[in-house]
């Protein structure tokens, strides 16, 4: 359970995903497949600053929130300033 009802889970707020060492994608280090037969994301999904609110993750029972939603701005890192 999210302590913000209001949004969706969201890889960006969850403990549990993590970046591989190459540095190429984003994995669960629970396990879990993220996308149907995939273990991975591509890191460009993340860098886009895409929601990442995947389909396992809203029933996931080892979703761990790390803190409060990242507003829109707040994610990816392809149109810093």
């Amino acid at each position: 359970m999210t302590d913000y009802p209001e949004y969706k889970k969201s890889l960006w707020m969850c403990l549990n995903a993590k970046v591989s060492k190459k540095g190429k994608g984003i994995f669960c280090k629970v396990g879990h497949s993220l996308r149907k037969g995939q273990k991975t994301i591509h890191i460009l999904e993340a860098q886009s600053g895409k929601p990442l609110e995947l389909k396992v993750c809203q029933t996931c029972e080892s979703y761990t929130e790390m803190g409060a939603p990242l507003l829109d701005y707040e994610r990816g890192w392809e149109n810093s300033p």
